[in-house]
């Protein structure tokens, strides 16, 4: 399918580089049918992708060719190699001496599913083995609903802000592909006066960008004024603080530009919803309307479909976008596993005017003694006061990761005391000169839950905790402890300090369910509590389940392997 665009705009220009260079919409499909002769049958492609005309022609002309392909960043080569070594694609694409070529890699054929197209890795798993599956339908149908909303046209310019090898800028590339529009193509930083002059020189009328991009632009206080080429901004890959929309959607408005706000995920290809650019200043903490052929849904912890404004639940989204599944090991390559709707993991509602928002993250709380901590809360009430705090944690201790001067870590703690009755012991407060991010601008929240070797917990001991929270709440399993919580925690404590389990790590949920468990029958769709031994066993898999996902989720046992996998260091794009 991505071909018959190639062919519709064979005379446009498709790509121009910093330099002038540019490749037409028949230059890509000359490649495409080249590549299509040169390797007959649909091969896996691992194919390195940057703001390069080479690449990025490859990368579509291997698309419109039939094969499958995983995109990613050459600065994850290492990562992506790893990864070969489990996937064993046919084909490498790579630059080597400044030319970007393929190579053989391993021969062997690998069953496809006819529909697969891309392998995306989720937000903050690069270098896993589970990838989200992608069909040319899922990618097109986005990219047209993008293009609808955004009323991008064959006369349409973008610089690029983003690598396209994350799904963001990814989805750009599809979005402007299938209008017959241009993308100029640089790496350059917002920070960059070069990126400036580039978008002048080059009449872009638009660029796209994630929340940390937004903070750039407003710290330098550049004026967009000064660039009547733009016509239309975005924004998405996270939360912008609700001043800072505030501030662009004013800014914009006074100039008659428009400034979007979207809401995505890797799984749905990935937009799921934005906010109308002229709503965007009155609503600057909505995440707004479904995309053009979807459908968002609120549903309540029993499934049922939640219709009245300003009644949250956990948020759904339907549509011909929502991948095909996960993939976590060669073998699902082959397979299917559309679901009729995609569990966000954000929690929400809409308002009277029809916008819906997130009021946090699913797998972003915290249950200290028994009360629901939103972890997002926190970090929008420091964000609202100028304050860079960004929270991680168990169930016994909330770490709060910040960049305050040591002398106004006080003014965070009190606050923790006094907006969230959150008790002194029960969390820490440490300073850090810089948040970790992702190359994506992102928080790595895999590095931030480092922090918590850093604090002394004064909180409940977390098997206390968790053996007590196992006794309270009514499961099968739970039953049948059968022990007062004083015997089972001392028979428990002894158990781990002749088995070491503290010392053993996880590859995954699955390998964590199989060392819980007599049953080696475990697949993507299979629960812990289907499969559970004895109470034992029970204790020893839901802190190796903690443990991997750095918390342990609510009804964790009746939630599936690849519920709990896409729990894993899992934000929205």
């Amino acid at each position: 399918m991505f071909k018959s665009f190639l062919e519709k705009f064979r005379e446009r220009t498709i790509w121009q580089d910093e330099a002038g260079n540019t490749a037409t919409y028949g230059d890509v499909l000359t490649l495409a049918n080249r590549l299509g002769e040169a390797w007959s049958g649909r091969k896996l492609v691992f194919a390195e992708v940057d703001n390069t005309i080479a690449s990025l022609s490859h990368y579509v002309a291997l698309l419109s060719a039939g094969h499958v392909v995983f995109p990613y960043n050459p600065a994850d080569a290492d990562k992506a190699l790893a990864l070969a070594e489990i996937y064993r694609p046919n084909l490498i694409g790579r630059t080597e001496d400044g030319v970007y070529g393929l190579h053989i890699f391993d021969a062997a054929p690998i069953a496809l599913h006819p529909d697969l197209a891309v392998l995306l890795s989720t937000s903050g798993s690069t270098g896993t083995p589970k990838f989200v599956k992608l069909s040319q339908t899922n990618l097109i149908s986005n990219a047209e609903s993008i293009a609808e909303y955004l009323r991008i046209t064959g006369d349409s310019i973008e610089i690029t802000t983003l690598k396209p090898s994350y799904s963001y800028g990814l989805s750009i590339v599809h979005s402007y592909l299938v209008s017959g529009a241009r993308l100029i193509l640089t790496d350059r930083s917002v920070m960059d006066s070069e990126f400036w002059a580039l978008l002048a020189r080059t009449g872009a009328k638009s660029f796209s960008g994630v929340p940390y991009t937004y903070e750039m632009i407003l710290s330098q206080r550049i004026d967009l004024k000064d660039y009547p080429s733009l016509e239309y901004l975005t924004q998405a890959g996270g939360k912008l603080a609700e001043d800072k929309v505030a501030v662009m959607a004013g800014a914009c408005n006074a100039l008659g530009k428009r400034f979007y706000v979207m809401y995505g995920q890797t799984e749905a290809a990935p937009r799921i919803a934005y906010v109308p650019p002229e709503k965007v200043a009155d609503f600057p903490t909505c995440i707004g309307v479904p995309v053009p052929g979807g459908r968002l849904i609120i549903r309540d912890e029993d499934g049922r479909e939640i219709t009245e404004p300003g009644v949250q639940g956990e948020i759904f989204y339907a549509g011909p976008n929502v991948m095909m599944g996960y993939a976590l090991e060669p073998a699902d390559l082959a397979s299917n596993e559309t679901p009729n709707e995609l569990a966000t993991g954000d929690l929400g509602a809409v308002n009277e005017h029809g916008l819906y928002y997130i009021a946090g993250r699913r797998s972003r709380f915290l249950k200290l003694f028994g009360n629901r901590i939103s972890l997002d809360q926190i970090q929008q009430h420091f964000q609202s006061r100028e304050m860079e705090v960004v929270c991680t944690g168990d169930d016994t201790c909330l770490v709060a990761v910040t960049t305050v001067p040591e002398d106004r870590k006080a003014a965070v703690e009190q606050a923790l005391q006094d907006e969230f009755h959150i008790p002194p012991h029960a969390f820490a407060v440490v300073h850090t000169d810089a948040i970790p991010r992702l190359s994506n601008g992102k928080y790595d929240f895999a590095t931030l839950r480092t922090f918590m070797d850093k604090v002394e917990r004064k909180g409940a001991d977390p098997l206390e905790h968790d053996l007590i929270r196992l006794q309270q709440e009514p499961s099968p399993i739970r039953r049948t402890v059968g022990m007062t919580g004083i015997f089972l925690r001392e028979f428990v404590s002894n158990w781990l300090n002749v088995y070491s389990i503290q010392d053993e790590s996880f590859a995954s949920i699955r390998d964590i369910f199989l060392s819980g468990s007599r049953s080696k029958d475990i697949g993507d769709q299979t629960a812990y509590a289907q499969v559970a031994g004895d109470s034992l066993s029970y204790v020893q898999t839901s802190l190796a389940v903690s443990e991997y996902l750095g918390f342990l989720p609510d009804n964790w046992d009746q939630l599936s392997v690849a519920e709990l996998e896409s729990l894993k260091y899992d934000t929205p794009v």
